[in-house]
């Protein structure tokens, strides 16, 4: 639900029925960054229900930018998504929560270690949505020229969950003392130094947050290109899908099962979520009211600008009918499944439209 107005009907409902599961400081932030002190401010709350997962939701406070008018590739400045975490987490005591954190533009000790302490300050309930990031403008935001190309990025991104998962395990479970008396604070022999060298990245030293009381946060990924779901598959506990038909998804599904397995992974240990956007109201009325609202929001600019960031192509330097080069299509390096599918679909070189 896109929410431009602190003083919506259906934001007062939401803050209301969700004021006895999150923390109210969150909630205040929220109708501060609601607030229609610019009335070109957007504000994204997604709500991603995960119900074979202990996770029973996982809340991302995406985005609070103004909308650019402009159709180049731009890169949306997100809110702190672990603080929210700390303080949603801090203020429930049951529902997991997730964070996305990119392995593209962090170190994988500094990642693991923000994670790790998030999870442990809430008690072991904490999840993380590993993502390899899509744009150049993340990359002039984050000191590159360029964002890496798509292979590259999970390349970089495999040795970056080798790393997290050896200091995540680098602590034996019983390796924590905290003894006052005898002074004692870890057993040494039971906390591992990591050497780790590889192609992009390299560690040598002693990780320094102790397991949570689940061992380490859940590692979520929504990789759907072909080099995203082999990612997926070796590493994901619980990974988001978007499956068109009952047909499609069913083999999907079982392509990705046949590929944790190939991984020597227990593909039942790993869960697989269908993506919703759910429009609540008190009637399927009022339900359909509200997305009839939304549904008549939408401008084109906003398409073509949210299709910019997410394929890291400046779809306003091409006519609406006019079809993209072999060139253009293979130099689109964001998100490489939407380009896939739009090119599956349509069956020739598409054009901005059918985008």
């Amino acid at each position: 639900l896109s929410v431009l107005r602190s003083d919506s009907p259906s934001i007062s409902r939401l803050l209301s029925r969700c004021s006895s599961c999150c923390s109210s400081r969150v909630w205040r932030a929220w109708a501060i960054m609601s607030s229609p002190v610019a009335s070109t401010v957007r504000c994204n709350v997604r709500f991603t229900v995960a119900t074979s997962f202990t996770y029973s939701a996982i809340m991302r406070v995406s985005s609070c930018t103004r909308v650019k008018r402009s159709t180049s590739s731009w890169s949306k400045p997100a809110c702190a998504s672990l603080a929210c975490a700390s303080a949603t987490g801090s203020g429930t005591s049951y529902r997991g929560i997730g964070s996305p954190d990119s392995t593209t533009y962090y170190e994988p000790v500094d990642g693991a270690r923000r994670v790790q302490a998030v999870d442990r300050m809430i008690g072991g309930r904490a999840a993380w949505n590993v993502v390899t990031s899509v744009n150049d403008g993340e990359a002039h935001n984050m000191g590159r020229d360029v964002h890496m190309e798509h292979d590259a990025r999970y390349d970089r991104a495999d040795e970056f969950m080798e790393i997290v998962l050896n200091c995540w395990d680098s602590w034996e479970d019983d390796a924590l003392v905290v003894d006052k008396k005898s002074g004692l604070f870890a057993h040494p022999e039971k906390v591992h130094r990591q050497e780790y060298d590889g192609k992009y990245l390299k560690t040598h030293g002693t990780f320094t947050v102790p397991r949570s009381p689940q061992g380490h946060p859940v590692v979520i990924q929504a990789g759907s290109s072909p080099r995203g779901k082999i990612f997926s598959a070796r590493w994901a506990e619980t990974v988001f899908v978007a499956y068109h038909d009952i047909e499609d998804g069913k083999k999907q599904y079982k392509e990705f099962k046949d590929a944790i397995a190939g991984h020597g992974r227990d593909p039942d240990k790993v869960t697989v979520n269908t993506i919703a956007y759910p429009v609540v109201g008190e009637t399927r009325m009022e339900a359909e009211d509200k997305m009839a609202l939304i549904e008549s929001l939408y401008r084109e600019v906003d398409g073509l600008s949210l299709l910019s960031e997410a394929l890291n192509f400046d779809f306003k330097t091409k006519g609406m009918d006019e079809a993209f080069s072999e060139a253009e299509l293979a130099g689109m390096s964001g998100m490489h499944a939407m380009r896939n599918r739009v090119m599956q679909v349509i069956g020739r070189n598409p054009t901005v439209r059918d985008f």
